[in-house]
């Protein structure tokens, strides 16, 4: 089975306001929390420069919240190297570039999570796999085994799944990737291009189908459909490999990238610092706010909110809803993952099922462990029940992982 609860999803998290950029953690990664909060806050930044507004802290939390749990399965460790590529590619993404580097894929063999676990090892989910293919797993109380995925070519069904970039067509695994010239879409799926071509539209009023090309070289034209190299950013309309550049260096903000902790400011590597009193202007590159404020859109530092009814930001125990703050409650509006936390022993009940996101649900109570959850639905399964339960397929909350190890 390859199903995972953890798959970041940077560009899919709709924005709902009442939040700024969150800048990326500095120095070296020296745990799963720092090296999921690295990894979210790269992410959030390219949302940003992709037209997204700045993700709600809530969001941001569960984000990190979801990448240590999966990172926490046994037989699973963070290769920190890893988190360091990952964070390093992701500034070269184009808006459209989906799926994004292999390092951030917790699926793939080559990403930032490594398993520890052999073939034929009692696993639960596909990721704590070596070859991320678990069958069997997934049903509370029982383990499945890590099985080896087939290469092109070979034979392929239920039990044996094809590696990262085939696909299981007629039996037998086939490259997912269109070579050169041959016929794409630009939303991806099955018609993706292999590595070093992109999908260029036939009509330049038809954004769908296309034709396989070459990516440009470094010093070639680029833009916004016209994607560079992974090695490379589109600056000014001319390809240009990536640089790191050190506090008070020259930074453009796409392809001259400041190292942690300065961050590009006015077309220089600036070190950011907490001193903007409240009401006075802040942006999150270098003039942040003192401790105890948020920077609200607008770019302004505010005090956050201590009682219901409040504009955003709020403070502990709310929520910032539709811009404004409401009590964590029971019956609280919310939108699950999607922003609006309901606390600790409540859960977002109902919201989604118009699309992820789009449609509010309310906060209600937790289920005990034991107690029936039979009416939660799909992506209320993980947050129905108390952690470390889930709501299993028996109706109740169960044990979330069994031993599998």
């Amino acid at each position: 089975m390859t199903f995972t609860r953890f798959l970041f999803a940077g560009f899919l998290v709709p924005s709902l306001g009442c939040g700024s950029v969150a800048p990326e953690p500095s120095g070296p990664v020296a745990s799963p929390q720092q090296a999921c909060a690295r990894i979210t806050a790269a992410f959030e930044q390219q949302a940003t420069r992709c037209g997204a507004s700045p993700w709600p802290a809530d969001v941001r939390a569960a984000q990190v919240k979801a990448c240590v749990e999966v990172g926490s399965l046994p037989g699973l460790t963070f290769d920190y190297a890893r988190v360091d590529q990952c964070v390093a590619a992701v500034p070269a993404l184009m808006c459209s570039d989906y799926p994004g580097p292999a390092a951030c894929d917790p699926m793939s063999p080559e990403g930032y999570l490594r398993s520890a676990l052999a073939l034929g090892d009692p696993c639960f989910e596909s990721v704590q796999c070596p070859d991320k293919l678990c069958v069997g797993g997934q049903t509370a109380g029982s383990c499945g085994s890590c099985m080896a995925t087939v290469g092109p070519g070979a034979a392929c069904d239920a039990t044996h799944e094809c590696a990262a970039g085939f696909a299981c067509d007629s039996a037998t695994c086939v490259s997912t990737g269109t070579k050169p010239g041959g016929k794409c879409t630009t939303y991806g799926g099955q018609n993706d291009c292999v590595a070093g071509f992109y999908c260029e539209p036939v009509s330049p009023n038809d954004g769908i189908d296309g034709t396989c090309s070459p990516r440009p070289k470094t010093g070639e034209a680029c833009d916004s459909g016209v994607p560079c190299a992974p090695t490379d950013a589109c600056a000014g309309g001319i390809c240009a490999t990536l640089v790191h550049v050190a506090r008070g260096g020259a930074c453009d903000g796409v392809a001259r990238i400041c190292d942690d902790p300065a961050t590009c400011f006015e077309g220089a590597c600036a070190a950011p610092s907490e001193h903007v009193g409240e009401g006075q202007p802040c942006n999150d590159a270098r003039d942040r706010c003192l401790p105890g404020l948020d920077c609200v859109q607008g770019g302004t530092c505010a005090k956050p909110a201590t009682s219901a009814g409040a504009p955003c930001p709020c403070g502990a125990g709310l929520a910032c809803v539709d811009g404004a703050c409401l009590a964590q409650k029971v019956g609280m509006k919310c939108y699950g993952l999607a922003g609006a936390s309901c606390g600790p022993e409540l859960y977002c009940k109902g919201w989604g099922s118009g699309g992820a996101g789009s449609q509010a649900g309310v906060c209600a109570l937790r289920v005990e462990p034991g107690a029936s959850c039979a009416t939660a639905t799909q992506m209320e399964l993980y947050d129905v029940c108390f952690a470390p339960y889930f709501c299993a397929s028996s109706g109740l909350c169960e044990v979330t992982y069994p031993a599998c190890h």
